[in-house]
Order: C-alpha cells, then structure tokens, then sequence
C-alpha cells in the first residue's frame, strides 16, 4: 500500500468504504477498499511525518505532523491518477506535536480556526 512506514490510520464515518492514514512518507493516502490496488488519492505537502488524520466531514480531512503544520484537505479535489497537491485548503503552522497523534484540544481548536 506505502512504500513508508505508516504512522496512523483513520477510517470514515462518514462512508464504509474510506481509509487514510498517514505516512512516514509525509504524504497521507486515501484508499477505498473496494479496491486497494491503487490510492483513492494521495495528499502530499508535510515535511515530515504524519502523525494523525481526522475527517472533518465527508468532504473533509486534517492532518498532523512532526513538521509542526495542520492541514486542511479538499477530498473535492482529489484525483486519484496523480498527487493531489491542489486538495490542501490551509495549512497551520506552529502547534506543538510531541506525540504521536493529537488531542481533542487541539482538533477543537483546529476547528475554531477553521470557522472563523
């Protein structure tokens, strides 16, 4: 599925058939599991690992990483014939992520920024 370590995995609640999870690669790759021979969509752009991957919503991802940034991702505008580098909607910079992962107050606070 990667040719990197995967460091976390999300599945949708959203739909059944939906997995990310995210890569030692620094890229977070979307499958669907009617079929898991090619990505769904890979979002590239993190400058180290991804720690942690979130649906927002059906349409919406965000992922952590040990390079400090959120990012806000499209699944709009995903394809999944290339990389998908036009999804990133925004990126935050500067929260602190010494573990794997993130917590509740920080995907809270995501969510404040993303509302206003």
């Amino acid at each position: 599925m990667s040719p990197a370590n995967v460091c976390c995995v999300q599945f949708s609640e959203y739909s059944t058939n939906l997995l990310f999870f995210g890569s030692a690669d620094y890229k977070v790759y979307g499958y669907d599991l009617r079929n898991t021979k090619i990505p769904w969509c890979t979002l590239p752009g993190h400058g180290k690992a991804v720690s942690y991957v979130k649906f927002i919503d059906a349409q919406t991802v965000v992922s952590a990483s040990t390079d400090n940034s959120l990012k806000l991702w499209d699944l709009k505008k995903t394809s999944s014939a290339e990389l998908s580098s036009d999804a990133c909607d925004l990126t935050f910079r500067g929260h602190s992520n010494g573990k794997v992962g993130f917590s509740t107050h920080v995907t809270s606070l995501f969510v404040f920024f993303c509302l206003f």
